[in-house]
């Protein structure tokens, strides 16, 4: 399996070198690509190449996450620092008011590595 993050940024020749292992019948791996909701021209060189891949049957699967909400933060703290959810509410409603008001949320459109950098700096930041 092979995790691709921010492949948005992907130049040509990385694209093409992505079509030619996807689509050789000999690699039976899984490939994981993380595109967020923001645009520029390599996101759209990306999506084109997907949707050559799906004309050529090669199977994609199209995962959208939504923008994280604070409940979701604290789970996830939670599930981190094997507390319960509860005791992370003012953790994560401290990074949600300090990291997700509105612009950076949608930027983070449901990307939990970036939460996680942010969670990693609130609490290196400390009381």
């Amino acid at each position: 399996m092979i995790f691709l993050d921010d492949i948005h940024w992907a130049d040509e020749a990385s694209l093409d070198l992505l079509k030619s292992l996807v689509t050789d019948s000999d690699n039976k791996g899984t490939f994981l690509g993380n595109l967020p909701g923001q645009r520029n021209a390599s996101a759209s060189r990306f999506l084109k190449m997907v949707s050559e891949l799906d004309k050529e049957k090669v199977r994609v699967t199209d995962i959208k996450l939504g923008t994280f909400e604070e409940d979701g933060v604290s789970d996830m703290l939670a599930d981190i620092l094997m507390f319960d959810s509860d005791e992370m509410r003012s953790l994560s409603s401290l990074i949600c008011s300090q990291f997700l008001y509105p612009g950076v949320s949608a930027l983070l459109e449901g990307n939990w590595l970036a939460i996680f950098r942010l969670e990693s700096r609130a609490l290196d930041m400390g009381p």
